[in-house]
């Protein structure tokens, strides 16, 4: 019995620990027009008014790309290639972009230097 239980015990920290370090699975469809985040609906991360606005401004990205953040209340959205689009904080740096998926990261959490934006897939011009 006691064999039974060690086993059980193993396999249970084994697939939490799994569980723990895979980071959450993202899937695009065959057609690229819809992007399925899989985990916990509610928001990690909830911005001040305040901090939403810290964060305001416009970058140059490495391509030569402008993106500009914005916010109203305490929301955060960025337009690039002419497209505007609500992010989603997953920390006081990083978002993901509320449709397409795309993540935005930032130097600091206020008055960032630096912004990096990673797309799942190329946009139409």
């Amino acid at each position: 019995m006691r064999i039974k239980h060690l086993l059980a015990f193993l396999g249970a920290a084994a697939a939490s620990t799994a569980v723990l370090a895979a980071p959450a699975p993202v899937s695009v469809s065959d057609d690229g027009n819809t992007v399925t985040v899989y985990g916990d609906s509610s928001p990690l991360v909830r911005l001040s008014p305040g901090q939403a606005e810290d964060l305001s401004g416009s970058f140059r990205l490495q391509d030569g790309r402008v993106l500009r953040l914005t916010n109203q209340s305490n929301k955060v959205y960025m337009e690039v290639d002419g497209k505007r689009e609500e992010l989603l904080p997953v920390s006081r740096t990083e978002f993901v972009a509320r449709n397409s998926g795309d993540r935005v990261a930032l130097d600091a959490e206020a008055f960032a230097q630096n912004v990096s934006l990673s797309q799942l897939r190329a946009r139409a011009k």
